[in-house]
């Protein structure tokens, strides 16, 4: 949802492990760990790799990410809240932050 796309969860959809590796790169990711996200097979897997790296920031900026398209795709016309959480149901992040 971070780059525009609005079905996930449909036959031929594909994380963009590029796109994560560049927010893991303006979180200061070492090298290995961007490396590791572009090898990556999921969007869990990388969620994994960065909560094992401790990356700080990485959610909040998809979060973000995912609020600037949403807003833009409803034309700005209805609030807009994103909340990011894991396979537990854990909050991970949240836009705007409460």
């Amino acid at each position: 949802m971070a780059t525009g796309v609005k079905q996930t969860h449909v036959k031929g959809s594909k994380v963009n492990m590029n796109f994560l590796s560049e927010l893991a790169k303006k979180c200061k990711a070492e090298e290995n760990v961007i490396q590791k996200i572009k090898n990556a097979n999921t969007a869990r897997n990388v969620q994994e790799i960065i909560l094992e790296n401790n990356i700080e920031g990485f959610f909040d900026l998809i979060c973000l990410e995912v609020y600037k398209q949403m807003r833009g795709h409803s034309e700005n016309k209805i609030p807009i809240e994103i909340i990011l959480f894991n396979f537990d149901g854990n909050v991970l992040a949240r836009y705007p932050k409460q």
